[in-house]
C-alpha cells in the first residue's frame, strides 16, 4: 500500500511540476511581449513600477527553478540516477520558491485565465503546503 501511495504522491508532484512548466512558458511569452487574451499579466506589489516584461523576467527566477525541481524530484524519489539523491530537499526548496513566487506576485498563477485565478492559486499553494508538510513534518514518503 505504501508503494501505491508513493506513486500517487510522485504523480501529483509531477503534475504540479508540469503546471509550473505551463506557467513558466506563459511567463516566457510575457517576457517576449506576447500574451493571450483573458490571461493575467504578471505584476509584483514589491516593485509596482516594474514593467510587465521585467516583472515576468523576475518571476522566472521563482517559477523556473521550482519547475525544474518538481520535475527532477520525481525520478530522484525512486532512486534514479542514484539512491542517495536529496530529493526531499529538492521538493522543499521548490515548494518554498513556488509559494514565494505566488506571494510576491500578488497571488497569481502566470498565464492563468482571469476567471480561474482563485482556483489556480488555491491548488498551487495547497500542493506546496502538502509537499512542505509531508517532507518537513511527516518525513513521508521515506527515501
Amino acid at each position: 500500500m505504501d508503494d501505491i501511495l508513493k506513486i500517487v504522491f510522485a504523480v501529483a508532484t509531477l503534475g504540479h511540476g508540469l503546471a509550473h512548466l505551463a506557467a513558466t512558458f506563459n511567463l516566457g511569452r510575457q517576457v517576449g511581449g506576447t500574451t493571450k487574451a483573458n490571461v493575467i499579466t504578471v505584476r509584483t506589489w514589491l516593485l509596482p513600477n516594474l514593467s510587465p516584461v521585467h516583472a515576468a523576467a523576475l518571476a522566472m527566477a521563482f517559477w523556473l527553478p521550482a519547475t525544474i525541481g518538481f520535475i527532477a524530484a520525481v525520478p530522484l524519489m525512486f532512486g534514479f540516477p542514484t539512491a542517495d539523491a536529496p530529493w526531499s530537499a529538492v521538493l522543499v526548496g521548490s515548494a518554498i520558491l513556488s509559494a514565494l513566487g505566488i506571494c510576491l506576485f500578488s497571488g497569481i498563477w502566470p498565464g492563468g485565465e482571469t476567471r480561474l485565478r482563485p482556483l489556480h492559486v488555491f491548488l498551487a499553494l495547497g500542493m506546496d503546503a502538502i509537499l512542505l508538510i509531508t517532507q518537513l513534518f511527516l518525513g513521508w514518503p521515506a527515501a
